[in-house]
């Protein structure tokens, strides 16, 4: 659950002695709804840089498959074969370089870790995905800066992005056209300028940047 996870991390920071440490929060997809709960628990978060989150995602299939427990062995086995399809969703070049490095480093994984993809799979079905309205408006006081891919297909922008600038009005918004999942990764200067950017200022609004709302 996402509690667990927040445990997990302020166990982390303990071991490390950062625990009381003020911060920066940078997180992607599942770890962007993570991020929301850790900051929501932990009050030494300074600014909050977001891609792609989740936490206010439409279900969709997924709904049925958490409540159908009879079904999940099933569906399970049928994702995993289609795991290097789903993986190169996450690039606009799926067979470009930035995808092909990301797909084998995957492989890699997976192969020394064979349970990878049931760990993600049993993540998944549990993980609060959806339904963090609350998490997300408790973040109103601090900097919380949301990026995205217009393409995206894991995490899809629309409805999304205009669900946490609705709970969220407060928080600096970029997209990026033409990009997916990943788009970090297969823009990295350019989102690494808008992130510095951000972080190194006092300001909400900054070049680039936008404080705006999504038409459906």
């Amino acid at each position: 659950t996402g509690e667990a996870h927040v445990a997990q991390i302020l166990r982390l920071l303990g071991e490390l002695g950062m625990d009381g440490q003020q911060m920066h929060v940078v997180a992607h997809s599942m770890g962007g709804a993570l991020a929301a709960l850790f900051a929501e628990k932990y009050d030494k978060v300074d600014n909050i840089v977001l891609l792609s989150p989740a936490g206010l995602m439409d279900l969709g299939p997924l709904k049925l498959v958490r409540k159908m427990k009879f079904l999940q062995g099933s569906i399970a086995s049928v994702l995993k074969k289609g795991q290097e399809s789903a993986w190169r969703q996450d690039f606009i070049e799926k067979k470009g370089p930035i995808a092909e490095g990301c797909v084998q480093k995957l492989k890699e994984i997976s192969q020394r870790n064979p349970k990878a993809f049931d760990a993600f799979f049993s993540c998944a079905l549990v993980f609060p995905l959806s339904g963090l309205e609350s998490t997300v408006q408790s973040l109103k006081n601090k900097r919380v800066f949301i990026l995205w891919g217009e393409k995206d297909k894991a995490v899809p922008m629309k409805p999304s992005l205009k669900r946490w600038q609705k709970v969220l009005p407060s928080a600096s918004v970029k997209t990026y056209p033409k990009s997916a999942h990943g788009f970090f990764m297969e823009l990295p200067s350019q989102v690494n300028a808008d992130v510095l950017s951000f972080l190194t200022s006092s300001k909400t609004s900054i070049s680039g940047i936008r404080n705006t709302s999504l038409g459906a």
